[in-house]
């Protein structure tokens, strides 16, 4: 994510001091994330919406995944900033916020956003490919659900694995790949 040490001391600062709240979250974390998020799912998908004609599905699948990168950038932008502004409630000094506002930027931004950005990554890539499969359900009316069986298959996974349907059934809309996070 592109999010300088300026930007986080600026964002540590601007919540301990209060001009950063719940009610005025800082545009600019909202927009790292989102752009990041964004970027995820463009490289899962093959393209940005420039590379796709406008009234084709995939540009309409490839806007939405993109709209959702943003609302999901705004709700975690919202709940970091509520997290550390109970931290800086209960802060004695600036620096003991700090330490522990940097634990709960890390989190957010740091390990979690790893996870998120590969999950954008993995998602936009199965939903261009559910595009694909729906254009050409006339020449290949099945689908076939394939689990990687190994040590880590979960109980999810390990019942599905060799199902075969026909791509409209209802059962596709519940259990498609990633049925896991990350």
């Amino acid at each position: 994510m592109k999010y300088t040490d300026r930007q986080i001391s600026n964002l540590l600062k601007s919540i301990y001091e209060g001009s950063i709240t719940v009610s005025k979250l800082p545009t600019d974390l909202y927009k790292a994330i989102g752009n990041h998020l964004r970027d995820g799912v463009y490289k899962g998908f093959g393209g940005t919406l420039n590379s796709f004609s406008f009234d084709t599905p995939d540009y309409e699948l490839l806007s939405e995944l993109r709209n959702n990168t943003y609302m999901f950038s705004a709700a975690k932008t919202y709940q970091q900033v509520r997290e550390m502004s109970s931290l800086a409630a209960t802060a004695g000094t600036f620096k003991d916020f700090k330490e522990a506002a940097m634990s709960t930027y890390k989190r957010y931004n740091e390990d979690w956003l790893k996870a998120e950005y590969n999950t954008a990554i993995n998602q936009a890539f199965n939903a261009k490919k559910w595009n694909d499969i729906e254009a050409t359900k006339e020449t290949f009316p099945y689908l076939r659900y394939s689990a990687v069986m190994d040590k880590n298959t979960s109980d999810i996974c390990r019942p599905l694995d060799g199902i075969t349907l026909p791509v409209d059934s209802i059962m596709w809309r519940k259990y498609a790949p990633l049925n896991h996070f990350n």
